[in-house]
């Protein structure tokens, strides 16, 4: 397990496995989210456990560097219309997205996530927000015009594979990119600091995506098909667990003004995540509607 974990421990006996599960929690807790892998022997598990039951605690995330958000207040304000920022992890959620959206709205920058991310909060009455396509041409024709990428806990968008004639990087070759928070600070308070900086209004009210759920397909059961069934009748607060890479993507573009939803989904090339994600959510979640997909021989039916 070492190799594939951030941190390994093996429970010692059955008065260790309060304490040893708390720390395991902890650890996979802190930001931005790592592998903690806890080894609990049968005689532990089926053991009277005596002594007090250890509660976890969610480790802070690290603060914001002022002087990274000055910066990129500077380059925001000074490249209006050419500028990107570029999210992932908690900014994606609907609350630091609205600050996000405020932002964007007082300095003319687009928004947009990084491909792969845990979880995203979309739908209708949030924030609209697309991707890093995940096709080389298409990355390179969106930030074509771009000069300034401000990173918000994502990294700068390469491609996945490194493919014959084509360039790794997506970005523009003389555009500047600024780290302004790393994955594991308070994005939060990161974003609540670089709208304070660039003169966003408190009281603002940024753009979100209006309800118009597409119409039901009639025609052949291909991915375009299936996204827009999805999109149409998914309820409010569904969680949509995403193992798809290359069917999945027709999902996003048919989805914006679908009901209020969460997107998890694969965040690296292996296949397999897609059922434990959707049973992990289900049961986080038991009064919501979860949806799932699965990839088999690489094909990804939702």
């Amino acid at each position: 397990a070492r190799p594939m974990s951030d941190w390994v421990r093996r429970v010692n006996g059955p008065a260790d496995v309060s304490r040893a599960a708390a720390e395991a929690v902890s650890v996979a807790m802190t930001p931005p989210g790592q592998v903690a892998t806890l080894i609990l022997p049968a005689d532990a598990a089926w053991s009277e456990a005596p002594g007090e039951i250890v509660q976890a605690e969610r480790p802070p995330a690290w603060r914001p560097d002022e002087g990274r958000i000055r910066e990129a207040a500077t380059a925001l304000r000074g490249d209006a219309g050419r500028a990107v920022i570029l999210l992932s992890g908690r900014a994606l959620r609907e609350d630091t997205l609205r600050v996000a959206g405020r932002i964007a709205k007082a300095t003319g920058a687009r928004l947009l996530a990084q491909q792969s991310n845990a979880r995203m909060a979309r739908g209708a009455g949030r924030v609209p927000i697309e991707r890093v396509p995940y096709a080389v041409d298409r990355a390179l024709a969106l930030f074509a015009q771009t000069s300034t990428v401000v990173l918000v806990g994502a990294k700068a968008p390469v491609s996945f594979f490194a493919y014959p004639g084509k360039p790794s990087s997506m970005l523009p070759e003389h555009c500047r990119v600024l780290e302004m928070a790393r994955p594991g600070d308070d994005l939060a308070a990161a974003l609540d600091a670089l709208a304070d900086a660039v003169g966003a209004p408190a009281d603002g009210e940024p753009a979100v995506n209006a309800r118009s759920a597409p119409d039901l397909p009639d025609g052949p059961l291909d991915s375009l098909a299936i996204a827009r069934a999805i999109a149409a009748l998914a309820p409010e607060g569904a969680i949509l667990c995403d193992e798809s890479v290359s069917s999945g993507r027709d999902f996003f573009p048919v989805s914006h003004g679908a009901a209020p939803h969460d997107f998890l989904q694969l965040t690296g090339g292996a296949i397999g995540l897609g059922m434990p994600l959707a049973n992990g959510a289900a049961i986080a979640c038991p009064d919501r509607k979860v949806i799932g997909s699965a990839s088999i021989a690489g094909i990804s039916p939702s």
